[in-house]
């Protein structure tokens, strides 16, 4: 069985992470800016931290770390901007169909949802095949 790695804990979240994730996200505002946390891996156990932290999107919502969106939408609401879902790994190894109808069944969820960008879980890599960008754009474009 596989369990969720963590690299800190809630106390080191709490201590370390959130006071300066508060003052960053609190500067940027004051800035007349937006703040978009990048975070790899399983958040599940800090979403509510997180958006309450005053950060207004988290970026790469990654489905190979156990981030499902539709569940991470359901508990952060319209209270963080969401980017992401779209595993890496599929770009690269699936066909373009496949790529196509997972994007179509991501934005058909996301469309009356608001604060969602569509992206990776992470860079687009160049061994991504040309056919499979261009199904996430075609999917992208149509719904």
């Amino acid at each position: 069985m596989i369990t969720a790695v963590h690299f800190f804990n809630p106390e080191q979240m709490e201590r370390f992470i959130l006071p300066f994730l508060e003052r960053w996200s609190s500067h940027i505002k004051q800035l007349s800016g937006l703040s978009i946390l990048h975070s790899d891996g399983n958040l599940n156990l800090y979403l509510e931290q997180i958006t309450n932290s005053g950060v207004n999107a988290l970026q790469a919502i990654d489905p190979v770390a156990k981030m499902d969106i539709k569940k991470v939408k359901q508990r952060v609401e319209d209270k963080l901007c969401l980017c992401g879902n779209i595993d890496v790994g599929k770009l690269i190894t699936d066909s373009p169909e496949s790529i196509y109808n997972e994007i179509k069944a991501l934005l058909v969820f996301m469309k009356d949802e608001p604060g969602f960008i569509l992206g990776a879980s992470n860079a687009i890599q160049k061994e991504v095949p040309a056919e499979n960008y261009l199904a996430l754009v075609e999917a992208r474009n149509e719904f």
